[in-house]
């Protein structure tokens, strides 16, 4: 019964350790994701700004050259923090439900704890009485 207790406990332990790391590693996504976030707004504002250009400047072929280059560069960095952006999503979302599972876990595990620390039987652990 104490060897129970003490694996009880140290698995308590892991999936707490489990857990902060968890946390952890969801705070970072959430800091990464809103620096995407914000990458992306400057990105679609520097990919507006170049429109803008594009249209003060369709007389003058170099400069009109110049403009697409400038766009095209922005777009693709636009659709680059697009991508990281829905990537950043999807394992924000995947942690969170590894997570979800963890806490789930860490709660049976504490009510298991619990009976186990209540029981005064064996039969106490099982719902019944010896």
């Amino acid at each position: 019964m104490a060897d129970l207790q003490v694996e009880n406990e140290s698995m308590v332990r892991r999936l707490e350790e489990q857990l902060r790391d968890a946390h952890a590693t969801n705070a970072e996504l959430r800091e990464r994701f809103v620096a995407s976030e914000k990458e992306l707004k400057r990105f679609r504002a520097e990919g507006t700004e170049a429109l803008r250009r594009l249209n003060q400047v369709e007389e003058l072929s170099l400069q009109l050259k110049q403009a697409e280059s400038f766009a095209q560069a922005a777009s693709r960095k636009q659709r680059d923090a697009e991508h990281e952006a829905d990537r950043l999503r999807v394992e924000n979302e995947e942690l969170q439900a590894r997570f979800d599972a963890v806490r789930a876990e860490a709660e049976q595990l504490t009510e298991l704890n619990l009976r186990i620390s209540g029981a005064k039987h064996i039969g106490d652990l099982f719902g019944g009485a010896q």
